[in-house]
């Protein structure tokens, strides 16, 4: 690769562009212009090293991958990607309106479920109050709360902070 630039290391990949592109220096590099480029590679970039061979392999199985999930999702044959410009817009014009078309079927299925009946079921006769299932639990919990000490006829917890006697006032005392 020191044959195409001096100075740079064998790890970076080269392409000779096949068309002008704007590259990741915002600037436009001419067609048939070679240049070291380490970021993803387009169709219109000849590799001309094994490493750019390599990452434009990976490039067009997503390509293809992608192209064939596509052709999937809106139920047509797949018959390999399309490269004529023309033929890829009217393909994704066909594609947008079958997936508009299934989108607005779809949305007819997603209706808001109903209830079974207008009124709603009693409770089980054997079924306690709400309120005496809740004593039940709170009774056989370890854990208790401060929060329920008035309910339960305690006093409630003394405040954290006091006024004149914390920093959180302004009549706090100066420390130091």
């Amino acid at each position: 690769m020191d044959q195409f630039f001096p100075g740079i290391p064998q790890n970076v990949p080269v392409y000779q562009l096949l068309a002008d592109a704007f590259l990741d220096d915002d600037t436009l590099h001419l067609q048939g212009e070679m240049v070291a480029y380490e970021g993803p590679p387009n169709e219109h970039m000849a590799p001309l090293n094994d490493l750019a061979k390599a990452r434009m392999q990976k490039m067009m199985d997503h390509l293809e991958r992608c192209a064939m999930e596509k052709a999937e999702l809106v139920g047509r044959k797949y018959t390999g990607r399309l490269t004529d410009l023309g033929d890829l817009i009217m393909q994704a014009t066909s594609d947008a309106k079958v997936l508009q078309e299934r989108a607005q079927t779809e949305a007819i299925k997603r209706a808001m479920p109903q209830p079974l009946s207008a009124t709603p079921t009693p409770g089980l006769p054997t079924q306690k109050p709400l309120a005496i299932r809740k004593q039940e639990i709170d009774a056989k919990t370890t854990v208790k709360s401060y929060g329920n000490t008035v309910r339960q006829g305690r006093a409630a917890p003394e405040p954290i902070h006091k006024a004149g006697q914390d920093r959180l006032t302004g009549n706090a005392p100066l420390e130091g």
